[in-house]
């Protein structure tokens, strides 16, 4: 595998659970790769193309996951930071609805908003849209060396852009797809994932350790991601391996991810 397309491939959608939700629903390969392919086409309604940006809410809700699923098969590099994302003037933001109003975008940014739908019609409700999609997706032309996810900037600033006082400023700093999915490999072979294994995430989004650890894993191996809300208690154990401290048998911080 070398970019997100392959383990969204068609032929890989099946019965086997490939993720739970925070409230315990469980969606099926079939129903994951079907809805990523129309939060695909949603996005390219509003604009998302390749090269384009898109930024979501780092919750571990399942919006956000089909968003970011979708956006990286359209070749949309990902930014799981709203305020940056609406800074850099992102094709599309997605949050939550209650956040939405008070977003503070460009013209050009769509915003588009997940929960109750919107009261401002400008603003695009993401469970109409996605569900309303086809679920057909035409054939991706992505490359290995695509940005997949924005993860922050190179080096630590001075204040005014420059690092460590010297002229040159920070620039951003991407994880391509092939960078991401191998990153997942070393997790899936490190501990062992597979069809039945369980990899709960107790952390945001935010941190691009636990998209690849949390979500890309699982999803190259077969696996099961199970999504726990941040600041979640655990009690007993959900899984084999967590994403943040967890009474799981095996946990990893997302800062150990190579990636």
């Amino acid at each position: 595998m070398e970019t997100l397309a392959d383990p969204l491939a068609r032929d890989r959608r099946g019965d086997e659970i490939a993720i739970v939700t925070a409230d315990g629903r469980e969606r099926s390969y079939r129903e994951l790769i079907t809805n990523a392919y129309r939060g695909g086409n949603a996005l390219r309604h509003d604009g998302v193309r390749g090269g384009s940006e898109v930024g979501i809410a780092p919750v571990a809700d399942l919006p956000s996951v089909l968003a970011f699923l979708g956006a990286g098969l359209l070749g949309a590099r990902v930014r799981f930071d709203v305020p940056a994302s609406c800074a850099a003037g992102a094709r599309a933001i997605v949050v939550p609805t209650a956040e939405a109003s008070s977003l503070d975008v460009s013209p050009a940014t769509r915003i588009v908003a997940f929960g109750p739908p919107p009261e401002d019609p400008k603003i695009t409700h993401w469970e109409s849209d996605v569900w309303s999609e086809n679920p057909a997706f035409p054939p991706t032309d992505l490359d290995p060396d695509d940005p997949l996810l924005v993860a922050g900037r190179t080096g630590q600033g001075d204040g005014n852009g420059n690092e460590n006082g010297n002229e040159s400023e920070d620039e951003e700093r991407f994880i391509t797809h092939g960078r991401a999915i191998s990153a997942a490999a070393t997790v899936v072979e490190r501990y062992g994932l597979g069809p039945g294994s369980r990899v709960v995430l107790r952390r945001s989004l935010a941190h691009p350790g636990t998209v690849v650890a949390g979500l890309i894993a699982p999803l190259i191996s077969s696996a099961t991601a199970v999504l726990r809300p941040p600041g979640d208690e655990p009690g007993e154990s959900d899984g084999d391996l967590s994403i943040g401290d967890g009474p799981e048998p095996e946990t990893i911080d997302p800062e150990d991810v190579p990636v």
